[in-house]
């Protein structure tokens, strides 16, 4: 895996600096795109839980006039107004006593699939485990770049190798004694 220059088209085997098209990237971009907030589902509410600021704070006393005043509001409920429906103990002390959904229960769901082959397999398959370590690579360069950032280093090529990071300190190196050398003169 290469990194390429931004202003050159990406060509060979390289990953970064590659456009990805997906499906989705118009609908996202035009505004198009449908998300929950967008969904107008008849008779469905949303939940709204404020917590106090103040950490391990001792509430008195709670006024929710203006919260169930407030447009659309429904309904507005204090721990005090909740209190009767918990002791402090399980409702649920073993599995049993669960409520088990019927199929009635469970709204109508629609399967969508984005399908995006890898380029730098012949199969087109990723990893299962991609998704979590996307960040990582990124994280690991900009720590060594802020590491070297001493010696004026901006930007790390990759694979971030023992002989890449020793190529890149040995150039900063020169560079601040060229510099150094300049001034002098």
């Amino acid at each position: 895996m290469t990194m390429t220059d931004p202003a050159a088209p990406a060509t060979g085997n390289t990953v970064l600096g590659k456009r990805r098209l997906c499906k989705e990237d118009r609908a996202l971009l035009t505004g198009e795109a449908k998300y929950t907030n967008d969904l107008n589902i008849p008779g469905a509410l949303h939940l709204a839980v404020h917590r106090s600021p103040y950490a391990h704070a001792r509430i008195i006393g709670v006024d929710l006039t203006a919260a169930a005043a407030a447009p659309g509001v429904v309904a507005a409920y204090s721990g005090v107004d909740l209190a009767p429906l918990w002791d402090g103990q399980p409702k649920t002390s073993n599995l049993a006593e669960y409520l088990v959904p019927a199929a009635s229960d469970v709204p109508s769901i629609t399967l969508g699939h984005t399908i995006t082959p890898s380029p730098t397999n012949p199969l087109g398959v990723k990893g299962v485990g991609e998704a979590g370590t996307i960040g990582a690579t990124p994280a690991v360069i900009n720590a060594i770049v802020d590491a070297l950032s001493g010696l004026g280093v901006t930007e790390m090529p990759m694979p971030a190798s023992p002989y890449n990071v020793w190529k890149t300190i040995q150039s900063a190196r020169s560079s601040q004694s060229t510099t150094a050398q300049g001034a002098t003169k």
